[in-house]
């Protein structure tokens, strides 16, 4: 049967920082299969200073001198409905949104400040916000849209230097597939992208050979694939791309331990099976595939004692678990919660433990920090319990309710850590251990400021990890069944005991964790506690010499997401991500991968 002839004729292709490397490949790709282009870039340099018309209008000139249809436009994706509107003033309507905007703030997390926080979250998450909430409702009346969004290896696996970097591109993880629940339903798709491209960023390490085998000519016709009218089978989905080679990656749960709410986790039984629970060879949780736990309330040898732990959102019905616990096994509790925390500082006093309570705000986070040393001298653990605020549907959210709550979170997440970072690094020892609602992980109906956030967050634990390992600071994330925080019900069985969640977070605040001990993402719920990592197809590797075209692509899309084969693998590390990338475009030569 003959492969379709993938033509976007009459369509509108909003693409934004097209003004050079991929952005440019996208814009002439799809005015030569017919697209009317808007061709979007304000001129920056890679770190977003200055701006320069002519990179745009330069596109804009190529497309029409080809006799293509394109438009200029100039405006930074913080202003994504000015973008969105010279689409609609230019050409009558919108299609396909390509969110590729980017830039580089690269610092030590030591280093890092508010200004280059804020910065980066500005360009990549709140500017692919931006620009997709002005191109909704468009794509809703009319009922049909395509969305690409751009994350990384560094976003997918942490990477040193980037914690905003990796913050916002994993937080863009999370909104795409907020997106992709929301929109199926208006025939509305939404995917990302981890290409791996040569950029202004990697022309001083490689040679002009070597870029010629990651140019961005040979990504831009797998997402013209995935953009298209007729590609109705792929939305909420990750793609790494680039080198000639394509693959998928999805979330995976290992096999995973069973639990029960009517008697707690044992934090013994987690020790005796660590290396089962973190197996290299994850598979999706089962009856089949779970091991039971034991009961046992007080693990042997597992204290706390002389530790200073600081626990946020600690009235919670898992915080307050949390907050006892820690004071029962001998820890100094700073317990801060913005609706007040009397009673479980009093339940802690009278139970001969020690503890003191704050109403700190999220933006104050040097005063809890210093609230902590001046009681207790010091700071060896950080639990950041999250609180779970109401839905709302993304077509009916605001600009002031998506910062408020968007970068709010991590901002206050940002600050927060930095603030405790120090402490832990002269020490030469720290724990932290990041809480959130487990429906973010697979997209859920008006979730997307939390599905963003608390991948966000994920985003930055992921390169701490790997930053404060050599001090000994181990950062791990939770994540949980959001009902068990809002409230228990009569009928216990489909809620998670905040006993569990309590047992398992003690473990991974302890001295006690084997390895793997850092980096990880562990998922409850009622019936069983398992970690989750990526998952990989092998793919498909095109040959770097020639043209790529989407027909090429459609005629092997089985193979390229093919998680079935036997042949997936699971990739944890930034390197390991780029992986298949660097032998399809290299051939097994060694190839720098520190800009990709």
């Amino acid at each position: 049967m003959a492969i379709e002839t993938f033509r976007f004729d009459g369509q509108t292709v909003v693409v934004t920082g097209a003004g050079g490397g991929l952005g440019r490949a996208y814009a002439l790709f799809f005015a030569a299969r017919g697209a009317n282009v808007v061709v979007n870039d304000m001129g920056g340099s890679v770190d977003g200073k200055g701006r320069a018309a002519k990179v745009a209008s330069r596109v804009r000139d190529e497309i029409e001198a080809a006799g293509g249809k394109a438009v200029a436009n100039y405006d930074s994706v913080e202003d994504g409905e000015k973008i969105i509107q010279t689409a609609i003033d230019t050409f009558g309507h919108i299609d396909i949104l390509i969110n590729n905007a980017g830039i580089l703030r690269d610092k030590s997390f030591k280093n890092m400040t508010d200004r280059d926080f804020d910065f980066v979250y500005k360009v990549h998450l709140a500017g692919t916000f931006k620009c997709t909430k002005a191109a909704w409702p468009y794509f809703v009346r009319q009922g049909h849209g395509r969305i690409i969004n751009t994350t990384s290896a560094s976003g997918l696996f942490g990477n040193v230097g980037q914690v905003n970097y990796a913050s916002a591109k994993l937080a863009i993880v999370g909104l795409t597939k907020a997106l992709a629940v929301e929109g199926k339903g208006s025939n509305i798709f939404c995917n990302a992208i981890c290409p791996v491209v040569a950029s202004r960023m990697t022309e001083t390490v490689m040679s002009p050979e070597e870029l010629m085998n990651i140019r961005p000519e040979l990504v831009a016709p797998f997402v013209a694939f995935l953009v298209h009218r007729s590609t109705t089978s792929e939305t909420g989905s990750i793609f790494e791309i680039g080198g000639g080679h394509m693959g998928k990656l999805r979330w995976q749960r290992t096999q995973c331990l069973q639990v029960s709410n009517n008697t707690p986790i044992s934090l013994d039984e987690l020790l005796l099976r660590w290396n089962r629970f973190n197996c290299s060879d994850p598979s999706r949780p089962s009856s089949d595939a779970a091991y039971s736990v034991s009961p046992s309330v007080n693990p042997a040898g597992l204290r706390f004692d002389g530790r200073v732990v600081i626990v946020t959102a600690g009235s919670t019905p898992t915080g307050r678990h949390i907050c006892k616990q820690l004071a029962s096994l001998g820890a100094c509790v700073v317990i801060n919660d913005s609706t007040g925390t009397g009673s479980i500082v009093a339940e802690i006093q009278h139970d001969g433990g020690r503890a003191i309570g704050c109403q700190i705000p999220p933006g104050k986070s040097d005063i809890l920090i210093k609230t902590a040393l001046q009681t207790f001298g010091k700071i060896d653990i950080l639990i950041d319990n999250d609180e779970y605020p109401l839905r709302r549907p993304f077509g009916e959210l605001t600009e002031l309710q998506w910062e408020s709550t968007v970068h709010d979170q991590l901002r206050g997440n940002f600050q927060l850590l930095k603030a405790a970072y120090p402490y832990m690094t002269r020490q030469k020892y720290g724990r932290i251990v990041c809480i959130f609602g487990s429906n973010v992980l697979g997209g859920n109906v008006g979730a997307s400021e939390q599905c963003a956030a608390k991948h966000g967050i994920l985003g930055m634990a992921k390169t701490l990890a790997i930053e404060g390992r050599k001090n000994n600071i181990l950062v791990n994330s939770v994540s949980v069944n959001p009902e068990a925080v809002l409230s228990m019900s009569e009928d216990c069985s489909q809620h998670i005991s905040p006993a569990n969640i309590s047992s398992l977070v003690l473990l991974l605040a302890s001295d006690r964790l084997p390895e793997p001990s850092s980096g990880l993402l562990l998922e409850i719920d009622s019936r069983s506690c398992s970690t989750v990592g990526w998952q990989r197809t092998r793919g498909y590797s095109y040959p770097t010499d020639g043209n790529i075209t989407p027909e090429m692509v459609a005629s092997k899309w089985q193979t390229i997401v093919d998680f079935d084969n036997g042949l997936c693998d699971h990739p944890k590390t930034s390197q390991e991500g780029v992986k298949y990338v660097m032998e399809s475009a290299f051939k097994g030569k060694r190839a720098s991968t520190s800009k990709l």
